[in-house]
């Protein structure tokens, strides 16, 4: 299973993708804090760079060894996983917060056990507040790859998004910390991964 985040950016790059990269490092370490019994499969843990170019950077690392896609099932990406309405972007009265305007980005062919799951995976994590329109198409650097593996990912474009609107204050540790435990919960309902009773909850920190 490969997790993956974006190591470029436009602008001040904080929800693109500064957020991915954080939420990157918090599975990591929660993944590497469980036993080796609890996880099912092995990890990938890759940061791209070009994904402004057409998704370059998947392009070179499907390429360099095309023997190593034969070997990863799964990609989630990782990208604008924490948006805190911002003085400059205010919410409309009656429209969903920035944090609940995402959609879940399943692969052309779909992933029917998580998006069945889904109003469940972001009411026990607290990413969002309803539940996500599930897309079944590629987005972002998944499109390089989607035609070879099950794709996932969870992405919205806020109002400030590719602008110099993009500052750290549209994210936080709780909202970040939501995003690991929401993919922590996916990876379990997948079946990659036994989560422990309670999750650890300072593993972005």
């Amino acid at each position: 299973v490969m997790l993956a985040c974006h190591l470029d950016s436009f602008f001040g790059g904080a929800n693109d993708d500064a957020s991915g990269i954080a939420v990157l490092v918090g599975l990591k370490r929660a993944l590497a804090a469980m036993p080796l019994t609890a996880r099912k499969v092995d990890f990938w843990f890759v940061g791209l760079a070009g994904h402004h170019d057409e998704g370059a950077g998947m392009r070179a690392f499907a390429e360099l060894n095309p023997s190593r896609m034969d070997d990863i099932s799964t990609v989630i990406l990782l990208e604008h996983l924490d948006m805190q309405p911002g003085t400059d972007s205010p919410v409309a009265p009656g429209t969903p917060p920035l944090n609940a305007r995402r959609a879940a980005y399943t692969g052309p062919n779909g992933w029917p056990d998580i998006e069945e799951a889904l109003p469940r995976l972001v009411a026990e994590s607290g990413l969002i507040s309803v539940a996500p329109p599930v897309v079944r198409e590629c987005i972002a650097d998944l499109f390089v790859v989607c035609d070879r593996v099950q794709a996932f990912s969870l992405m919205a474009a806020p109002p400030y998004y590719h602008t110099d609107h993009d500052t750290i204050d549209k994210l936080s540790e709780a909202g970040l910390q939501r995003a690991v435990d929401f993919h922590l919960r996916l990876l379990e309902t997948a079946g990659f991964v036994d989560l422990p009773a309670e999750t650890d909850q300072s593993s972005i920190r």
